[in-house]
Parts: structure tokens; C-alpha cells; sequence
């Protein structure tokens, strides 16, 4: 169980962000929280399982869209196809509204939940190899807009690199890189 409510543990996540999304940077990532069926106060609920999910603004000629990359490597053309096809537990899910953090005039993050059923969830995962090619491919098609300091780093229990890479058992933890620069120290 975890030691803040599901809206806590939002709030401080969009206020950690908040500055990337002022920056309208092309890479983010958001918390998804599948809170227990049967709860009545989602909200404040503390028994959830946490998801990152990577997003992506993409150019095109309608203009500027986000793609979704969720945990298993899996990636969305927008926020409503994430949302009706994502392979997380069933249960209520939780996540900031329209899949980008937002906050009203109060600073308060706008939210949004809906059911997750069982029936949605029997679909086969990728392989870590093909997580990991999926996400480089994407990355590249987003071009000069990409920021590459992005990366996932995908845990298996294979010793083997081509076993690992076939592996559809797999953690994936995105990571990114800072941009500030090293201090330089000058030795006398």
C-alpha cells in the first residue's frame, strides 16, 4: 500500500513537471494509477499500482499531437486510443486530464478516471527488443523536435543478452538525462 492517496501522488508529480510542460518540451512523462475496483474514494485511495507513461508531441500537418508510450513498450496515436486500449490491470485508473498535467487557477492538477475492465487486458506483450526498437524508431521519426535525453532501461531475470532481448517479462524504467551542465572546477 502506498503512503500517499492517488491524488496526493498527482499532484506532486505535476508540480515536478509543471516546468516542462510550460517549456512545451517534445518528450514528458505522466503517472497512470490503476486504483482497485471496489474502492469508493479513488481519489484518496492508497492502494494503486503506478505506470509512467512516456508523451510525445508529433508535428504534423493538422498541427501538433501527442503519441503515448506506455510501459510495455506499446504506443498510442493519441490520448482516446491509449485510453481504450492500454493492457493495465483491471481496476479505476487515474491520470491527469486528456493525458498532459494541467492545474486550475487554485494550482490544484485537473484529473480524470474511468473503469478499466477485465476483458480488455488478454493481449501479448512485446519483447524487450522490440520495446526498445519501437521507442528508438519513434524517437528518430520525431527528428530535430526530439529531445534525446531520454532513454528506458528495461530489467529482465535473463544473464543472456539474446535471451534478455527476446524476454516479454520485462520492467521498463525511462530515465532522463539532465541537461545541466557539469560543474567545472579549476585546480590551482
Amino acid at each position: 500500500m502506498a503512503s500517499k492517496t492517488a491524488a496526493d501522488l498527482q499532484q506532486e508529480f505535476a508540480n515536478k513537471n509543471a516546468l516542462c510542460a510550460l517549456l512545451q518540451q517534445p518528450l514528458s512523462t505522466i503517472l497512470v494509477l490503476v486504483v482497485r475496483s471496489g474502492n469508493s474514494d479513488v481519489l484518496n485511495s492508497k492502494n494503486y499500482t503506478c505506470h509512467h507513461v512516456i508523451t510525445k508531441v508529433k508535428q504534423n500537418s493538422d498541427g501538433a499531437t501527442r503519441a503515448f508510450t506506455d510501459e510495455f513498450g506499446n504506443v498510442f496515436a493519441d490520448w482516446e486510443s491509449f485510453k481504450e486500449d492500454n493492457k493495465f490491470d483491471y481496476g479505476v485508473i487515474v491520470s491527469p486530464l486528456n493525458g498532459v498535467y494541467t492545474l486550475n487557477n487554485d494550482g490544484v492538477v485537473k484529473l480524470e478516471q474511468w473503469e478499466k475492465r477485465a476483458d480488455k487486458i488478454a493481449i501479448e506483450s512485446k519483447t524487450a527488443g522490440e520495446f526498445q526498437q519501437d521507442f528508438g524508431n519513434e524517437t528518430i521519426s520525431l527528428g530535430s523536435n526530439c529531445n534525446s535525453n531520454l532513454i528506458y532501461v528495461l530489467v529482465t531475470n535473463s544473464k543472456e543478452l539474446e535471451e534478455a532481448e527476446n524476454s516479454r517479462e520485462f520492467t521498463s524504467h525511462p530515465v532522463i538525462r539532465s541537461s545541466v551542465p557539469k560543474r567545472m572546477y579549476i585546480i590551482p
